[in-house]
């Protein structure tokens, strides 16, 4: 069902580590908003500084910078989210949550507006997302196959 995008904005910027599952749903749907609108800072937003999800982001980010491709109707389903690990507090708090989602189906546009392909919706699977909590809000540290 949907949320209330300013719910879960204000529940994210509390001073105490909020519902890590709610999170990644945020988190996911906010990196797919920065990607489509190719925007390098909200990016940067949804993941901890000089994480391997970061770098993965920005190198997927700067491919289609460097193609001049943008992607048009990206939107992740996420079919389920569970919490398997955390939230820790040891020196940052972090959490680990089983994410599995789906792309549904976007198009790749040319510098022009043009569509270049259109991409079928993927199959759903799974990937756990590592949260740490930072700067008063969960990131994204790193994305990992979930295997089972």
């Amino acid at each position: 069902g949907a949320t209330d995008p300013a719910a879960a904005t204000s529940a994210t910027a509390t001073s105490a580590p909020a519902d890590p599952v709610a999170a990644a749903r945020d988190l996911t749907r906010r990196r797919d908003a920065a990607i489509e609108d190719m925007d390098e800072g909200a990016l940067n937003e949804v993941t901890v500084e000089g994480s391997s999800a970061r770098e993965q982001d920005l190198t997927f980010l700067h491919r289609l910078l460097d193609a001049g491709v943008r992607l048009d109707g990206l939107a992740t389903e996420v079919v389920e989210a569970v919490e398997i690990s955390g939230p820790s507090y040891s020196e940052s708090a972090s959490a680990r949550v089983l994410l599995t989602s789906r792309i549904g189906a976007h198009r790749e546009l040319g510098p022009g507006g043009q569509v270049l392909r259109e991409l079928p919706a993927s199959a759903a699977s799974p990937v756990v997302l590592d949260l740490t909590w930072t700067q008063s809000r969960w990131r994204v540290s790193a994305v990992e196959p979930a295997h089972p």
